[in-house]
């Protein structure tokens, strides 16, 4: 069988499997692998990303129309560098599993760049989320170049699966993958290896072939070629290259249209050549002949009027670094846009691609690490979606960068030690300390390579034989050097008896790294558990105090590191402390109350006193028991049954607790039922003077826990001004320590206010005279003596109001018409009266 026989039988296979699987409702997602290594290319000297991508355009141009079929795609390493913060989370579902859009999943696949790790068991944990817990059928194609890179458990992501009660089928398609990688796929789902794009279509084929049997079956394809806008003379010949098996090729034969082409092929991604006399060749990529689609294409064929020149920065810039390409004579408007790709490649191929706006500009590509020839073209789109070339630079093959990496020989475990390092320093690089032959693309703690690097790792927490690596943005391992890790003598002491809560002194030998700290935790906890820690480092006593766990038992002293070591470990028995509280039976709500305290006085030990319904862990008024013996702690302003709780501020565990009964005060409040606005009440009022009762004045309609003038219940009568608004009110005897709360309250009406004002009708200038008054009385209420006509808020001639309501007054000294006026604190004039002065 033929390679192209290989490639179309296995497009068939795959759609014949979806055709079966498609009698019923079938979902599908495609999963793609976009990290850096998807970049290298395969024995036959193709790219890994461009294999992929033109047996997955392939394959879903070749996908049966079918209203049950819904195909979906997931993209993992195309955002994010590799070992930089978010590339194990670093997985998009970039279509949902809805019908089939073929042209957003081919044109997806077309622009997706590799760039980062290998998230795949957090790839499939999404996956579970992605698909409809249904009846359907359901499978997964995963393509990968390579194993998982973040640590992730595949199993345990297949298990995600299950708990959501789905059943799926997964086909892992690999790409060029060593032994390893094969062995780490074992046992998940049915896995085939390729390594050229042809077997790569015929392992896809091959997963489905026991599923459905194969049909070959080709599609029409139409060409228009035009010149100038017009059907072309003739004399031209048109043929398709396949992108996978470039070997097979279709010639177009004429129609008897003008200018019109014509074959059958198979359902695929192509490329097509057009020779037209007296005309320079011309390529056009892109092309997808799809399953249900018309499959008509259109090439303009005169001579370019656009030859874009691509000028780079450098002929030989330094694999990983940055590239700037200018480029001019591009068409003014469109969406032109510019390709790194092979010098080989299939044109419309590319590792990567930036967009060229305008006629002229300058774009950057990051230059690839694979030593090998490179050229940039400039394509353009055509309105059929297919795409010519209107420029290429000249070829430039990258410098390798020379790396190394110098580490001690043999280093404690978790100590921090010295990386000599030499390298490039591109964007994304990193060195990271690794167990030896650990996979492509593992990392661990690392450091980013740079003038400001930190130079220095973290030793790992276990002994053994590791590797520090020089791992590139695209992630390559550039360099590395071996490092054998010891296991440092750690020791850790203190009490073996103490009373839970209380402080102890923890001493140890060994260690002090970074992220090392001794803790006091139960026996048989989780090796990362810690309650109470202090951290070693920076310590020369090597000793520590630690607040101990307020619950009684069997505990430990453990020696811990951030990264989940437990290196060594001293038995501790708590103790339960002795407690007592002793106290009236019974208080007033709201009241405060001296106690006596028995208990161990931890650090953090406090006593508060709760409604007796409370869950444990609430508090109200609270003293801590370092405060001194006896305490003085508020009561809840509520009466009914409460708790006095012996508590600890860790976790607010209660310790301890002893009933209290709260009583009803008795409360009230005199003064009269109705006054006029703007004056002054005296109240008496009985109650329990608890700390924070006040008594105010609001409307009748306002909420409680609103307040208006108000004064403490620190005298007995209070006297408060009135509002200077007739209506409905109440007094209300508050409490500002339970929320504002009201505890009682009595109405009262406030009338409008009224004065009279009583003088001679004429007086001499300067001349002294009694003048008498009633009136409110309210703060800032004043008589004032005015010219007649004077405005309201005038005050030549003031005089204060005195007690008994009469005032000498003393007249102006300019004779004329006057007015006496009593105007209120807020400038009201309540009466006013006339005066001659003579």
């Amino acid at each position: 069988m033929t390679p192209f026989n290989r490639l179309h039988r296995a497009m068939a296979l795959l759609g014949c499997l979806l055709l079966s699987m498609a009698s019923a409702k079938t979902h599908v997602e495609l999963i793609l692998d976009a990290s850096g290594s998807m970049y290298n290319k395969l024995p036959d000297g193709q790219s890994r990303i461009q294999a992929a991508k033109d047996v997955l355009n392939s394959f879903i141009g070749s996908l049966p129309e079918d209203p049950e079929l819904n195909v979906g795609l997931r993209i993992y390493g195309a955002k994010t560098v590799a070992g930089t913060q978010g590339s194990c989370e670093d997985s998009e579902l970039v279509l949902p599993i809805e019908g089939l859009n073929r042209a957003a999943l081919q044109e997806t696949v077309r622009k997706t760049t590799p760039k980062g790790a290998t998230p795949i068991a957090f790839s499939l944990l999404k996956a579970a989320e992605d698909f409809s817990n249904d009846a359907s059928k359901k499978l997964i194609v995963l393509v990968t170049d390579g194993q998982e890179s973040c640590k992730g458990d595949l199993k345990a992501a297949l298990d995600a699966f299950k708990k959501r009660g789905i059943d799926v089928d997964l086909r892992i398609v690999g790409i060029d993958l060593d032994e390893r990688a094969v062995q780490s796929f074992q046992g998940l789902g049915t896995i085939e290896n390729a390594r050229s794009a042809g077997t790569l279509a015929a392992a896809l084929g091959r997963a489905v072939e026991t599923v459905a049997r194969a049909e070959d079956r080709t599609y029409p394809i139409t060409v228009q070629l035009t010149r100038d806008g017009q059907p072309d003379p003739g004399g031209s010949r048109v043929y398709l290259t396949n992108t996978v098996e470039r070997t097979r090729k279709y010639d177009l034969r004429p129609t008897a249209q003008a200018g019109e082409y014509t074959a059958t092929v198979p359902a695929g991604s192509y490329e097509a050549t057009v020779e037209s006399p007296g005309q320079e060749r011309r390529v056009y990529s892109g092309i997808n002949v799809n399953v249900g689609a018309e499959n008509r294409f259109s090439f303009e064929t005169r001579k370019l009027d656009n030859k874009v020149k691509l000028t780079l920065g450098s002929t030989t810039p330094l694999a990983g670094s940055k590239l700037e390409v200018q480029y001019s004579g591009a068409p003014e408007l469109g969406e032109g846009w510019i390709a790194l790709t092979t010098e080989d490649a299939a044109e419309g191929s590319y590792l990567n691609w930036e967009a060229a706006e305008g006629a002229s500009g300058k774009v950057q590509f990051t230059v690839p690490e694979v030593i090998q020839a490179y050229v940039l073209r400039y394509h353009f789109p055509n309105p059929d979606g297919s795409l010519q070339t209107l420029g290429q630079s000249a070829p430039f093959t990258p410098r390798k960068a020379e790396v190394s990496v110098k580490v001690p020989a043999e280093v404690l475990s978790g100590q921090d030690f010295a990386v000599e390092w030499k390298g490039p320093a591109n964007e994304g690089d990193y060195l990271t300390v690794v167990p030896e032959n650990a996979p492509e693309g593992t990392y661990t703690q690392y450091f980013y390579a740079g003038p400001n690097a930190e130079n220095q790792l973290p030793a790992p927490v276990e002994a053994g034989t590791f590797e520090v690596r020089y791992i590139s943005g695209q992630g390559n391992t550039l360099a590395s050097a071996p490092l054998k890790v010891k296991l440092d003598a750690y020791s850790v002491s203190g009490p073996s008896e103490a009373v839970a809560g209380s402080l102890i002194t923890v001493g140890w030998k060994g260690g002090g790294a970074n992220g090392d700290y001794v803790t006091v935790v139960r026996a048989g906890a989780d090796d990362r558990a810690y309650t109470d820690y202090a951290y070693t480092k920076d310590k020369p006593d090597q000793k520590a105090e630690l607040k101990t766990p307020v619950q009684p038992g069997e505990y430990e002293i453990r020696y811990n590191t951030e990264r989940g070591k437990v290196y060594a470990r001293a038995k501790l028995t708590l103790k339960a402390g002795t407690y007592g509280l002793t106290f009236p039976a019974e208080v007033i709500a709201g009241s405060n109350l001296t106690l006596q305290w028995t208990g161990p006085n931890n650090p953090g030990d406090y006593i508060t006193i709760v409604p007796k319904s409370a869950q444990d862990g609430q508090y109200m008024k609270y003293a801590y028991t370092s405060s001194g013996n006896p305490l003085e702690v508020g009561t809840p302003g509520t009466p009914g049954d409460a708790e006095v709780r012996y508590m600890s501020e860790s976790g607010n565990v209660v310790l301890y607790r002893k009933a209290l009964k709260l009583t009803a005060a008795k409360y009230d409040l005199k003064f009269p039922a109705s006054m006029q606005a703007g004056g002054h009440v005296s109240i008496q009022w009985t109650g329990p003077n608890n700390p924070g009762d006040y008594i105010t004045i609001v409307p009748k309609n306002a909420q409680d826990g609103q307040y208006g003038v108000y004064a403490y219940t620190d005298q007995n009568p209070i006297v408060l001004q009135l509002p200077r608004t007739a209506g409905e009110y109440e007094i209300r005897y508050m409490n500002d320590q339970q929320g504002n709360i009201v505890v009682f309250r009595k109405p009262f009406t406030l009338t409008a206010p009224r004065a009279t004002l009583k003088a001679p009708a004429s007086v001499n200038a300067g001349a002294m005279f009694t003048l008498n008054w009633t009136g409110p009385a309210g703060d800032g209420d004043a008589i004032f003596i005015v010219k007649k006509g004077a405005p309201q808020d005038a005050r030549d001639f003031g005089f204060d109001l005195t007690e008994g309501g009469q005032v000498e007054a003393s007249a102006p000294e300019t004779p004329g018409t006057y007015e006496i006026r009593y105007l209120t604190g807020e400038g009201q004039v309540l009466v006013s009266i006339p005066l001659i002065v003579k």
